[in-house]
């Protein structure tokens, strides 16, 4: 789970629904957006006991808000199960990348079957729409499954593992760990796979050689403080790689060595004096001959024959 989550700010002003709540619920409100558990797609596990322990409102006021909530169709709650579901959850995250779909397909799979649930599911499914812009848009809606999404591919329609060694076995965790030499940590296999999966439909066969240099990029640089980024992390790929580009280094990380550029304006006038010391020493009598020049020199002045 990330540990950011977005709220606007626009609602304490231009939500009437919200602005008019009483304060309680407020804050029960804009908890069911901030927890810890909360997941992308708004549909994640809490228990009342849970909420009455972060907030330190009571199970009874807790109730009463969860109910107003469901009549606004604000957010809707399973007393059975203790599934909450806030409705424009995802709607306020705003992410059109695979990590997104997979994290969604994650989550999802992680909450115990209920009616709430399979609501939930049915409204990702006819609402969200993902649009990538290469050249030509490709759209395509976003199905929930326990698999992966069916067509051509090597992964693709296979179950995402659940333990390393069937990750061992999956062509998509393969993949990555050719390019990197790393397998992912259980809770990524999900959006490694749906990456790996999308990169390869852009690129195919190169899929390797495309994603080596942004690898390389990732592995060897450093941050700021002059340690080496993360190397569990995915933003090499779920992002620098989707995004096709690789991001300037902050100014601490080595920098490829290049052949210095050459000062030819330098070298020319170096070439240039030394041209004008050896006309000079050229017309220079030798040494052992200027005092005799000198003689001559005096006899002339003084007209001394020899």
């Amino acid at each position: 789970m990330s540990n950011y989550r977005q709220l606007h700010s626009r609602m304490w002003s231009s939500d009437n629904w919200f602005i008019e709540l009483k304060p309680e619920f407020k804050l029960l409100f804009i908890y069911l957006f901030s927890n810890e558990r909360a997941s992308v797609c708004g549909l994640y596990e809490l228990p009342i006991r849970i909420i009455s322990f972060e907030t330190g409102l009571d199970q009874d006021t807790i109730s009463r808000g969860l109910e107003v909530f469901d009549k606004a169709d604000k957010a809707k709650y399973d007393f059975e199960t203790g599934v909450v579901w806030v409705q424009n959850m995802l709607k306020y995250q705003g992410s059109s990348s695979p990590k997104l779909q997979a994290r969604i397909k994650a989550d999802l799979k992680s909450v115990p079957d209920c009616v709430l649930k399979s609501e939930a599911i049915r409204y990702i499914s006819d609402t969200v729409s993902i649009v990538y812009a290469e050249g030509k848009d490709t759209s395509y809606s976003f199905s929930v499954s326990s698999s992966v999404s069916e067509g051509e591919g090597m992964g693709e329609g296979e179950v995402i593992p659940e333990t390393p060694a069937q990750a061992m076995e999956h062509p998509d965790i393969l993949a990555f760990q050719k390019v990197c030499s790393r397998i992912p940590g259980q809770r990524d296999y999900a959006v490694v796979i749906e990456t790996i999966q999308f990169l390869r439909k852009k690129h195919g066969d190169q899929l390797d050689e495309t994603l080596k240099p942004y690898w390389l990029a990732w592995s060897t640089r450093k941050t700021k403080d002059h340690k080496p980024y993360n190397p569990s992390s995915l933003v090499w790929l779920c992002e620098w790689a989707v995004n096709g580009q690789i991001p300037q280094a902050n100014g601490s990380e080595p920098k490829p060595s290049a052949s210095p550029a050459i000062n030819y304006s330098a070298i020319d006038a170096t070439k240039q004096m030394l041209a004008q010391k050896d006309t000079i020493k050229k017309s220079a009598p030798p040494p052992n001959s200027r005092p005799q020049l000198a003689i001559n020199e005096l006899t002339k002045q003084k007209g001394i024959r020899k």
